[in-house]
């Protein structure tokens, strides 16, 4: 979405949303709405904000907001195996304002059709435009690997960056699986959180997804489990993609 642009009903929603008005059996699943209305803070996961980050928030003035990157290949691999996911299209690609700013993205991408390789183009072009901020980033930035594999260190520091005092009983907290957790989640079975997409994913899809990825000008994750730290923190994109 447009930084300059401005959709009324749009903005009445997500007002709404972070104003902690929204309260249905949804959002309400786990927790009571009179634990709801007695908190004064929230948090928010907005899986499809990427796109419209800027805009959010520029509109709503957020300074406390986290843009957490997981693997490609771990999304793409859940993405599969969830039916969901079988008619998805690349719509990015085809709008007119992305074919403008990013006419050699587009053609790079002439061919693509394999439905690993779809989800591929879409998980990159929603991880590259908030990359394109300026530095400092407007956000937090992390990873779902290092949430995984430094739990309590990574969460010290965005709670820090958040100006919101160590939670009590923080490592406890860690441990215990989120109530959205499905009992044949890996959470539960025990396997390694991080590299369940190799036992789905053949050769050639793993292939796939990364040079669709690389196409698009993302350098920073590949066939090794954790993304490349400093390429992450240092995004910038190649000439050649723009």
């Amino acid at each position: 979405m447009n930084i300059d642009e401005f959709d009324v009903e749009l903005f009445n929603y997500l007002n709404s949303v972070f104003s902690g008005e929204v309260l249905n059996d949804w959002t309400a699943k786990f927790i009571s709405f009179f634990k709801i209305l007695n908190k004064n803070s929230y948090v928010i996961k907005f899986c499809r904000a990427n796109l419209m980050l800027n805009w959010i928030l520029k509109i709503f003035l957020i300074k406390k907001s986290i843009l957490l990157i997981r693997h490609p290949l771990a999304v793409i691999s859940s993405q599969l195996k969830h039916g969901v996911w079988k008619n998805v299209k690349p719509p990015y690609i085809f709008q007119d304002e992305f074919k403008k700013n990013f006419p050699k993205i587009v053609e790079n991408l002439k061919g693509v059709n394999e439905q690993e390789e779809i989800l591929a183009v879409n998980w990159a072009i929603e991880t590259l435009i908030p990359l394109l901020n300026p530095k400092p980033y407007p956000f937090i930035l992390t990873s779902y690997e290092k949430l995984v594999l430094e739990k309590a260190k990574e969460l010290k520091r965005i709670l820090l960056l958040l100006d919101i005092n160590t939670v009590k009983d923080l490592q406890l907290l860690l441990n215990r699986p989120s109530k959205t957790t499905r009992e044949n989640s890996n959470v539960f079975i025990g396997d390694n959180l991080l590299c369940t997409w190799k036992k789905y994913l053949s050769k050639k899809q793993i292939k796939n997804i990364l040079n669709v990825i690389n196409k698009v000008g993302i350098d920073f994750y590949d066939i090794d489990l954790e993304p490349d730290y400093q390429r992450m923190n240092n995004f910038t994109i190649n000439f050649n993609y723009v």
